[in-house]
């Protein structure tokens, strides 16, 4: 059975279906709207309209918890994984969690450890958990950086995990990054971004848009347009198609 099946039995019932996102910045995005997570939710609750003919059980039933924590890293959200994931008792749970492991100085070895023991506690629960590895940067440095803790992990996440969605490798079928890395940053000292510079961690509304069709497609095979779904939304349309 497919997962948007699993989820469809569930909530015919009544039953709550709970998604928790876990993560860093790249999962919370509380600054940016359209976000990656809210697009998904979104897409996944259309999708469910279209197959059951009634709105109202997903809207009403599938509930999607941001439990992204900025600057974290998978340590941190180990630590933390019972105040804001177990918490909520999720039935489903993705994680998009790595970026803050350089700076924290946190190995390859370490990265997969709390990785294993998330997706372990997560089972626990019969949670269907995902990994999703971050985006690439337009940064080459900061990529190259990274690149040793999938290298590392990328075999045994697959086994840990019931599903990896590689974010970080399917993305090279886009060519032009830059056009996802148009922010004006703040300043940030932990990737030596200075104040008014390109933010090339943070993915724009258009690159998010990007980081939910990669992920739509490998979870649930929906097929999604960003241009067609932003171009809907800025011409004021209720019920954007995509």
């Amino acid at each position: 059975m497919s997962l948007l099946k699993k989820i469809k039995t569930a909530i015919e019932k009544n039953q709550l279906y709970k998604i928790v996102f876990s993560g860093d910045s790249l999962t919370s995005s509380d600054w940016l709207h359209p976000n990656w997570r809210e697009i998904f939710e979104y897409v996944l609750k259309e999708e469910l309209t279209k197959i059951m003919g009634d709105w109202k059980k997903p809207y009403w039933n599938i509930r999607c918890i941001n439990a992204g924590l900025d600057g974290a890293s998978t340590k941190d959200i180990l630590e933390l994984s019972g105040k804001y994931i177990l918490c909520n008792k999720p039935q489903m749970s993705l994680m998009l969690v790595g970026i803050n492991d350089i700076w924290q100085k946190n190995t390859p070895s370490q990265f997969l450890d709390n990785l294993t023991r998330l997706a372990n506690l997560l089972k626990k629960e019969n949670c269907f958990t995902i990994y999703v590895s971050p985006p690439p940067s337009s940064n080459e440095e900061k990529n190259e950086k990274f690149e040793p803790f999938l290298a590392h992990s990328e075999a045994k996440i697959s086994e840990i995990m019931d599903l990896y969605i590689d974010l970080f490798n399917d993305f090279r079928v886009i060519k032009d990054l830059n056009k996802f890395y148009t922010l004006a940053s703040e300043g940030n000292e932990d990737f030596d971004i200075k104040p008014g510079e390109k933010d090339f961690i943070h993915p724009n509304v258009l690159g998010n848009a990007y980081m939910a069709k990669f992920i739509l497609e490998k979870l649930f095979r929906v097929s999604f347009s960003p241009e067609k779904y932003l171009s809907n939304m800025r011409n004021g349309i209720m019920n954007p198609s995509y």
